[in-house]
């Protein structure tokens, strides 16, 4: 299942995915929570904050996420704010990002 951010709304720019078994493996995770970005558009927030396709993000203003329909009711929540908080995993690494909605 791929989904994207309401284009009605403010948006990050990308498009997630939930993590299969499979994906998990390949991805090298322990757990299948979190979403992972399958898609970021160029000039967007995302990309603006860094974030690249194959990042997991685990949590948004520091609440985990379990998956895609998660993912977005926390961004939901959180679009009235100047930036979000997104808490990603990058291979091995865990790094933030602060994506300001647009």
């Amino acid at each position: 299942e791929v989904a994207k951010t309401p284009s009605t709304k403010k948006s990050l720019g990308i498009t997630v995915q939930n993590i299969t078994r499979e994906m998990a493996k390949g991805l090298g995770l322990k757990k299948e929570t979190g979403v992972v970005v399958t898609g970021v558009e160029p000039g967007s927030p995302a990309a603006d904050a860094g974030i690249r396709t194959g990042d997991v993000i685990r949590e948004v203003n520091r609440k985990p996420v379990t998956d895609v329909q998660d993912f977005f009711q926390k961004i939901d929540k959180a679009r009235d704010q100047d930036n979000v908080l997104l808490f990603l995993q990058r291979g091995q690494n865990n790094l933030f990002a602060a994506v300001t909605p647009r």
